[in-house]
């Protein structure tokens, strides 16, 4: 796959995985999606999902696992063959992340 089809791909599925409607989800405002190597040395992907709301108890695990099963769905039907494994943010969470590896960066 080259570089355009494989940055292509990854934003549709991207936005495929931000626009499906999951019961109980709270909204998702962001996905990013980042290549990774597991473990067993197998190519997959990082989806960060940054979500609307929060319930008082966090996220429902059954919602957690219906839009991480989706993503690996989605990721199929766009032709990838690798394991979506999903990470949930708040906004402020996803908003202090990017503030800490922005300060990672200037300490280095």
């Amino acid at each position: 796959m080259s570089a355009d089809t494989w940055t292509r791909t990854l934003t549709e599925l991207a936005e495929a995985i931000r626009t499906s409607e999951i019961p109980g989800d709270l909204g998702i405002t962001q996905v990013t999606l980042e290549p990774m190597v597991d473990s067993e040395g197998e190519e997959g992907l990082w989806a960060h999902i940054v979500m609307d709301g929060v319930g008082d108890d966090g996220w429902d695990p059954m919602m957690c696992h219906a839009v991480s099963m989706n993503g690996n769905r989605l990721a199929v039907e766009h032709g990838l063959d690798h394991y979506v494994y999903t990470r949930f943010y708040t906004q402020r969470d996803w908003a202090e992340r990017d503030l800490a590896e922005d300060d990672d960066e200037e300490q280095a």
